[in-house]
């Protein structure tokens, strides 16, 4: 199988790590929310407002000798403000029905993404029983540590010792920083802003540990670990262990449901071919 996919970061000069900040929810939901609510404020303000005129203006009527102009203008008056008020009120009917409309639409998408993960755990599960090393689809283990960097950083650190050294000295190093991936102590993150974008984490320049892991081993591992860190972080932040997902290593992304499908179906189809008549 190809080898670990590319890491999904950006290093910047400053040796800054980024990653974007994953949600199942869509970044759009609060901002419609919240100008929902700004919305809905405005209504009851406005409709309160319109009551308590409506209401000064019929004491006003019952406390005050007026001509019959002036009572007409009134009347008049008070049918305006009584037709907004009504209209005003059906607008807040049908946000309230938005509303609901909105609830249930919400429950059916995540009733759908439910049922998407369901069948891509499915089909991964699926998938270990033949070889994928003849496809550009397969199983990669997100989080878990490419241990070829630290081979070759731990070659050259101790090339004078030897080859079986070395080998001892990559195993136990990549094993002692995939244990550091699962401490949920440790999250050398941090949150940062972009005005109206939504807010992305990114790793720490300063983190201690990762400057002298870089300083020791160089860039390579250092790199391999960055990367590691970010996929736990994305693919499960609360469990901190490593997570398998279908993955298209000759583009080096996830791979898509009817991706690793049209593969099952191609398979079985030379399967049946194959088979004596």
């Amino acid at each position: 199988m190809a080898g670990k996919g590319a890491a999904c970061y950006e290093i910047s000069d400053n040796e800054t790590t980024d990653v974007e900040t994953t949600d199942d929810e869509s970044t759009v939901a609060p901002i419609a929310k919240k100008r929902r609510t700004t919305e809905e404020s405005l209504l009851q303000g406005l409709l309160g407002k319109l009551q308590e005129l409506r209401k000064s203006y019929k004491d006003e009527l019952s406390n005050t000798r007026m001509s019959n102009i002036q009572r007409r203008k009134f009347d008049e008056l008070n049918k305006v403000l009584k037709t907004i008020t009504n209209d005003l009120e059906g607008i807040e009917a049908k946000l309230d029905g938005i509303e609901a409309l909105n609830q249930v639409l919400t429950v059916k998408q995540r009733e759908a993404n439910d049922q998407l993960n369901e069948s891509r755990t499915a089909l991964i599960n699926g998938w270990k029983e033949f070889s994928d090393k003849m496809y550009a689809i397969g199983i990669k283990r997100m989080g878990e540590l490419d241990l070829e960097p630290f081979k070759v950083a731990c070659y050259k650190k101790y090339k004078k010792r030897g080859a079986a050294v070395a080998e001892t000295k990559a195993s136990q190093l990549c094993s002692s920083w995939q244990s550091k991936l699962t401490d949920p102590s440790w999250h050398p993150f941090k949150v940062v802003e972009n005005g109206d974008e939504a807010a992305r984490e990114i790793i720490k320049e300063d983190d201690g540990q990762l400057k002298e892991l870089k300083h020791v081993y160089g860039s390579e591992v250092y790199v391999a670990v960055c990367q590691a860190l970010i996929e736990i972080n994305e693919y499960n932040p609360s469990g901190r262990y490593v997570v398998e997902e279908l993955w298209n290593f000759k583009e080096n992304r996830k791979a898509a449901l009817e991706e690793a499908i049209t593969i099952l179906l191609m398979k079985s189809k030379l399967k049946t071919n194959m088979s004596p008549s």
